[in-house]
């Protein structure tokens, strides 16, 4: 396998570079979303190895890319990753925001690391075994989804509530510093709206504006930060809790009559969601008793947060991910517990871990760490 890989690095290279040469930036809810298109490189190249995979989603813009590789009966493994990136820089950069350039030590573009090097990484593991002549005690499923970093709205979440996504155990190739990921924190985000009358801006409000309420909101909300960041004692996770927009007002002679702020929450156990939630509420309550027509609107809480998810320690997937790390390169794998969200936490949450039986079961035709190789990205 090591050789293989060898031989064709060309090509995982230019699998990569392909893909970021075509632009997938979340646009967050907009409907302008292109973020599936890039997704048509994979299926060329995994067509190219003789598989068969189909794309589906809610429009043609935002196609989600799966392939099944099915050998005998048994199990099912899952690579999971995401096709849309973070949106495009300010600044070009020497190389520009989507060349796929690639030198000798990097590849540029946006995505190159969040994370179209970990699909292309769980590409090539299933389409080299595959010429290699292994056939799995099972199915592995290769899912590359839209929409990963706006919840998984017409990605994961979507394709989860259609029965897709069905892995008994598996990896996500999301970006991890070369640390193994066994600990994701709650996530979510809510977008909080007060209105006001217009008014001209040359005298004063007849009542108060909307700009100066979510004002208000904010700076109470930030006193409640302080604490919430704090570190809990006996967690590896930090919490944090972030202003990410404010938008309010169209015009410099006129006082905003609309002011709308979204809070990006990360929260880690003991604390939940409900509990959070309860408390942005107590506040923004306290702020409209207090004051005169601080009434307010709030969306964002019907969608389900991500969730929190722990794999323990004694799993088989962890120890088959610390020997492939460890015959790949020489070293222990380090963990990671972080709050970034991923699509996996969903994928747990609704369908959980197979036994380890069962996984050594299903990885007894694959060499060690075949199924391995693009875990930790």
């Amino acid at each position: 396998m090591h050789e293989i890989v060898q031989q064709r690095r060309d090509d995982i290279l230019r699998c990569l570079s392909e893909s970021i040469r075509i632009p997938s930036e979340q646009t967050f809810a907009k409907t302008d979303a292109t973020d599936g298109l890039c997704g048509r490189v994979y299926v060329k190249w995994l067509q190219s190895f003789g598989f068969d995979p189909w794309v589906i989603g809610v429009n043609e813009n935002r196609l989600n890319v799966m392939c099944d590789w099915a050998g005998e009966d048994g199990p099912t493994f899952l690579f999971n990753g995401h096709l849309d990136t973070h949106p495009r820089p300010p600044a070009q950069g020497e190389h520009g925001m989507f060349s796929g350039d690639i030198t000798e030590q990097n590849v540029y573009g946006v995505g190159a690391a969040n994370m179209k090097s970990g699909n292309t990484c769980a590409l090539f593991a299933m389409g080299l075994l595959k010429e290699l002549g292994f056939v799995p005690k099972g199915t592995v499923n290769l899912s590359l989804v839209v929409d990963e970093q706006n919840g998984g709205v017409h990605g994961a979440k979507w394709l989860i509530d259609r029965g897709y996504l069905k892995g008994d155990f598996g990896i996500s190739m999301d970006v991890s510093d070369k640390k193994l990921g066994v600990e994701i924190g709650y996530a979510f985000n809510t977008t909080v709206t007060y209105k006001s009358a217009p008014a001209p801006a040359h005298r004063p409000h007849p009542s108060t504006d909307a700009m100066l309420k979510g004002m208000r909101a904010v700076n109470a909300l930030l006193q409640y930060r302080e604490e919430f960041i704090k570190p809990i004692p006996g967690c590896n996770l930090a919490q944090n809790m972030s202003i990410t927009t404010y938008h309010g007002g169209h015009a410099a002679n006129t006082y905003a009559d609309e002011c709308s702020f979204t809070i990006d929450t990360r929260v880690a156990p003991p604390n939940t969601p409900d509990s959070v939630k309860a408390d942005f509420l107590r506040i923004l309550d306290r702020l409209r008793d207090e004051y005169d027509e601080m009434e307010y609107e709030i969306k964002g809480w019907e969608r389900m947060p991500k969730p929190y998810m722990r794999v323990p320690e004694d799993s088989a997937i962890v120890r088959a991910c610390d020997e492939a790390y460890m015959e790949m390169f020489g070293v222990p794998l380090e963990r990671s517990h972080h709050m970034g969200g991923q699509d996996a936490e969903y994928i747990h949450h609704v369908y959980g871990t197979l036994s380890s039986r069962a996984f050594r079961s299903f990885s007894s035709s694959m060499p060690r760490s075949s199924a391995d190789t693009a875990g930790p990205a």
